[in-house]
């Protein structure tokens, strides 16, 4: 008995196919961020190492969109760079309101609550009127079983506290960063948004690290490894590749991608940092691949584009 051949990658356009690539690299390089990230706050705070890693990614990324004629001439776009302010904005404002969360929250219930951020783009995109394939509802809730079993720890106490309700309003404002990322990238050239956007978070961050934070040039120094990381990889490479896959991902499905995030973390932990990978954080992980490869097909089945 012959099976019969699957072929949705066949049913999808191209630029889907290469949108979900760049969002997916996106996942696991923020993914493997997490230890970067872990390892630049043992000397700097997290404003301050937001504001050297964003920094620097908007330099690197100014010396190559001014170097290519093309791009150069994107520049000139006022649009681009007051849709990427904004996008910087909500990009500040969701990084933040976690980063104050934190102080009274744990990292397990912040994640936990962060990753409902693929909820709400879900309840955004019915809002908009863009209700997504038939089993969207499903993929979404596959994905946030398995992103709770990734963060949740028996062991933690799990009474309510007042940073557990920054970190949620962080989860909306992530969803709202998606969202306008989509919008924009309908309007406006790339290389102008994604500029604005790193250059006021890094801006901003400066201004309140400086008043809160008082980094110092050793520490700095100290902590080149994990800015260079952030700086050109995380933020440079990362950061530009959502925005350019948010450009062929409809919002719920880049935001299951994105959510990838979380178990490459995992693995990425468990490698380099030889943290322990429990049966609970493989089984989370599955779920979340499960979510993202369901969305993946009802995409297919939708020829792409889901309430279109």
């Amino acid at each position: 008995m012959a099976f019969p051949k699957l072929r949705l990658a066949r049913s999808l356009p191209t630029t889907l196919l290469l949108g979900d690539a760049a969002l997916l690299l996106t996942a696991a390089i923020w993914g493997a961020g997490f230890v970067a990230q872990r390892l630049g706050m043992r000397t700097l705070g997290p404003f301050a190492y937001n504001a050297a890693r964003f920094g620097l990614g908007s330099l690197a990324l100014f010396l190559l969109f001014s170097s290519h004629r093309a791009w150069r001439g994107t520049l000139r776009h006022a649009g681009g760079w007051l849709w990427g302010a904004a996008a910087g904005f909500w990009l500040f404002a969701a990084a933040s309101t976690q980063q104050v969360g934190l102080v009274t929250t744990s990292a397990g219930k912040a994640g936990l609550l962060t990753s409902l951020y693929t909820l709400w783009v879900y309840v955004f995109d019915r809002i908009r009127g863009r209700h997504g394939g038939s089993t969207a509802a499903l993929a979404v809730a596959l994905s946030l079983v398995g992103l709770g079993l990734l963060h949740y720890n028996p062991n933690e106490a799990w009474a309510w506290k007042p940073g557990d309700a920054w970190v949620l309003l962080g989860s909306v404002l992530w969803a709202v960063h998606v969202h306008w990322i989509d919008r924009a990238m309908a309007r406006v050239p790339l290389p102008p948004f994604v500029l604005a956007q790193f250059g006021l978070t890094a801006l901003v961050s400066s201004l309140v690290a400086g008043l809160w934070e008082h980094p110092t040039p050793a520490a700095l120094l100290q902590t080149w490894g994990p800015i260079l990381y952030g700086g050109l990889v995380s933020v440079g490479v990362a950061y530009t590749l959502q925005v350019w896959g948010q450009k062929f991902a409809p919002p719920t499905h880049a935001a299951l991608l994105l959510s990838m995030e979380a178990p490459f973390g995992i693995l990425a932990g468990a490698w380099l940092l030889a943290e322990p990978l429990t049966l609970q954080a493989l089984v989370g992980s599955a779920l979340v691949v499960l979510g993202v490869m369901l969305s993946g097909y009802d995409l297919a089945r939708a020829g792409g584009q889901p309430g279109a």
